[in-house]
């Protein structure tokens, strides 16, 4: 009988496992295998009213979730957080610091159109 190497490789390893199966000898360890998908994360921003006029205060509250189970994630610690125009064009841009998921903010909004801390 003439085998090709493919087939010698093939045999040889099936004999491998089945001694190590036949001698008790195998031992099979489970990885987790993880995605992206299990990092992703999801952000919700509530503000303390819709309509804002000139010279109010946009508070802002936000809480970032694991978007597996929805549970607030100590995964990132920074949230980057923008005022936008209605031109869409950002006036000012924050980093709102994060503690188990939660964070907060305010923007102060001056009579000229523009926002200050």
């Amino acid at each position: 009988m003439v085998m090709g190497y493919a087939n010698v490789i093939r045999w040889a390893a099936l004999m491998v496992v089945l001694a190590l199966v036949l001698l008790g000898g195998a031992h099979v360890q489970e990885i987790p295998i993880t995605s992206a998908a299990a990092y992703a994360e999801k952000i919700y921003l509530q503000t303390d009213a819709e309509v804002y006029t000139t010279d109010e205060t946009i508070w802002f509250n936000t809480v970032v979730v694991s978007s597996q189970d929805l549970s607030p994630t100590a995964l990132s610690g920074v949230l980057h957080v923008e005022l936008v125009a209605s031109d869409e064009h950002v006036i000012q841009r924050k980093r709102i610091k994060l503690t188990a998921g939660r964070g907060g903010g305010r923007w102060n909004c001056s009579s000229n159109g523009s926002s200050s801390i």
